[in-house]
């Protein structure tokens, strides 16, 4: 028999928290009391401690000396600095694969799998939606870039699936994921560069991150 100790409760825990945080359970902001998620969780404050540790360091909560943790909150200058980090790992992935004619397998079942959750809460599309672009970094075969890309894929996540009008028209969204994978295909950077250009400026212009039209810089 297994015995479950501690730290592996508190990764438990940790994971049905970002669950919740994902499906935007808690508000943007809120404040996390100890005492009341080890109540809600059934568990120690000590493990509820450790819990919110590992999610400070996965950028999903915030916390400052002597306060609680709460749920970060994303203006306009965070959601541009998430994603002028993304651009350079994405496009150095595609730049690998369309040079080194790598296989597209992974996109394309990522892609598929995109489809099928059109239907689905946007909780999962999110996660559909980020699984397509990590699947470009695995195909990439860096394993430093799929570091890189890992380290801020959660507080992306949750970025996203708070700030959900990117979602209000998923058929267009579907679209430009079909077109990212298109111009994968053909291998063409020149092209590659204008689509993921493209899908990064009209994510930040749903997201209220920059007016339409503009870039702050972002793109290259």
């Amino acid at each position: 028999m297994n015995v479950i100790g501690p730290t592996s409760i508190a990764t438990a825990v940790a994971h049905q928290m970002r669950i919740h945080l994902f499906q935007g359970s808690f508000e943007p902001g809120e404040v996390l009391k100890d005492t009341a998620l080890a109540e809600q969780f059934g568990v120690a404050r000590g493990t509820v401690r450790a819990a919110i540790q590992q999610l400070e360091a996965e950028g999903l909560l915030v916390r400052l000396p002597g306060h609680s943790a709460r749920v970060p909150e994303f203006e306009a200058l965070d959601i541009v600095d998430l994603y002028r980090v993304r651009l350079p790992i994405e496009w150095a992935a595609v730049e690998s694969v369309v040079r080194r004619n790598l296989d597209l397998d992974l996109v394309q079942t990522a892609f598929e799998e995109m489809e099928k959750a059109r239907s689905q809460d946007r909780a999962q599309l999110v996660s559909a939606d980020l699984a397509f672009h990590r699947a470009l970094v695995v195909s990439s075969g860096s394993t430093r870039l799929l570091q890189f890309f890992d380290q801020i894929s959660g507080e992306t996540q949750l970025m996203m699936a708070m700030l959900q009008t990117h979602y209000d028209h998923v058929d267009d969204l579907i679209e430009e994921h079909r077109e990212l994978l298109e111009q994968l295909k053909r291998g063409n950077l020149k092209s590659c560069r204008a689509a993921w250009n493209e899908h990064f400026h009209s994510a930040l212009v749903a997201l209220n991150a920059i007016p339409d039209g503009g870039d702050d810089g972002l793109f290259f």
